[in-house]
């Protein structure tokens, strides 16, 4: 079982509030314990050693299991009170490759850590980087697919995010985070096929993250929330206790099982009320980039004719606290089913576009008041978030971008409906 009561009585979440918004805070007290079958958590053990990564190597293993931790800021503490133990609580396995890159904000440089069975082994050690780098994660990339060869890829970005305006803050670096244009070229050129990738990070399930991730070709699945994550994160050892005991398991069944565990230990926990996971095809959103083209193109004609409907529908989206991130699949509906678009190429093109982004969710993990959390998020900047995001969100998210560069045109529309 997971120990009880790890975290304070008031803790943050894993993304900081816009400028203009209040810390988001929640309790983070257990009030419950998480049962799992056959599973005891470990003493830690550090075995430091100088031996390569490479002594993972030889046999290809039927899973790597790779965790980017950029924990060089205020999220240190959550790594060493719920991440670590949650690890060492994953059960051998000699299929199942578990290692993570670490780089803490109170000691210099950063370690490669390989866990097995409540064993924690430091194989290499570097100097100080910038874990808010896309170069440093596409290293990263690199390194796991050379040294734990293996027939599926999973890998988890861990820290801050904030939908597509980064992931991975590291204060040693200047506050140096990773941009979804960096997350994209990183992808992209790294030698490494990622079956799953999973952001252990607030509000990561955005369309724009995941178009990123479509263009560049090399990720099948995501699996991230639209709301904030807890300071608690993953539940590592509920999540790949199964994959452990059948290394045999299929991608989709990995994301069911980390869809269950997520569940499974947020769901005890009263103030873990918001809290939601999804998984997502990244192909399906690449193959729907027509469709969300044409919803762009056709939202944005039907400006100013439709602007106080659209206003209205918004009002009626489920979206996380403190964000202008709307449900994308409720906003889509919200929009077909509005009588005043009704047969025309606004409300015909959003039917589409829901269904088609719908199609592409696999799995989500909700509970009752975030029920309406479908998936992925879109973001509909106004008022002072528009004001503030505005610039970089036109000049740094291809989604934002106009379709002759490659983007979706959602720039245009969130401009001309902010025009007045």
């Amino acid at each position: 079982m997971r120990s009880q009561a790890l975290r304070p009585a008031s803790a943050l979440s894993r993304t900081p509030a816009p400028p203009t918004q209040a810390r988001t805070t929640a309790r983070a007290a257990r009030v419950g314990t998480v049962a799992l079958s056959a599973l005891l958590l470990l003493a830690l053990l550090v075995v430091p050693a100088t031996a390569s990564a490479e002594t993972a190597g030889g046999a290809q293993a039927e899973w790597t299991f790779a965790v980017y931790v950029a924990a060089d800021n205020n999220l240190e503490s959550s790594w060493d009170d719920v991440s670590l133990p949650a690890l060492l609580g994953v059960p051998a396995s000699a299929d199942v490759h578990i290692v993570a890159l670490l780089d803490r904000l109170s000691t210099e440089g950063a370690q490669l850590i390989e866990f097995e069975g409540g064993v924690q082994t430091v194989v290499q050690t570097y100097p100080e980087m910038s874990m808010g780098d896309g170069a440093t994660f596409e290293w990263f990339l690199e390194k796991v697919a050379a040294d734990y060869p293996s027939r599926n890829l999973a890998v988890t970005m861990w820290d801050h995010g904030y939908a597509w305006r980064y992931v991975c803050q590291d204060d040693s670096s200047d506050g140096d985070r990773i941009t979804m244009p960096e997350l994209r070229v990183a992808l992209a050129g790294a030698d490494a096929d990622i079956d799953i990738l999973a952001f252990d990070a607030c509000a990561m399930a955005d369309i724009a993250v995941a178009y990123e991730l479509a263009l560049a070709g090399t990720v099948d699945y995501m699996l991230a929330s639209e709301a904030m994550v807890p300071l608690d994160g993953y539940a590592y050892d509920l999540m790949l206790a199964p994959l452990a005991d059948d290394p045999s398991r299929s991608p989709e069944q990995l994301l069911a099982d980390m869809l269950a565990g997520w569940g499974a230990y947020y769901a005890p926990l009263s103030w873990a009320k918001y809290v939601c996971l999804a998984a997502v095809d990244v192909r399906l959103i690449g193959a729907a980039t027509p469709v969300l083209r044409d919803w762009a193109a056709a939202l944005t004609a039907g400006l100013p004719v439709n602007q106080t409907v659209y206003r209205e529908v918004l009002k009626k989206v489920w979206r996380p606290s403190s964000t202008r991130q709307y449900d994308l699949i409720g906003l889509a509906e919200g929009l077909a089913a509005d009588p005043l678009l009704a047969e025309t190429p606004a409300g015909e093109s959003s039917a589409v576009a829901g269904d088609a982004v719908a199609g592409a969710v696999v799995g989500t993990s909700t509970t009752r008041w975030s029920a309406d959390a479908r998936g992925l998020t879109v973001w509909w900047g106004n008022k002072g978030d528009w004001n503030y995001y505005a610039e970089a969100f036109g000049a740094g998210v291809t989604f934002a971008l106009p379709v002759d560069d490659g983007g979706v045109g959602w720039y245009e529309l969130l401009d001309a409906y902010n025009a007045d």
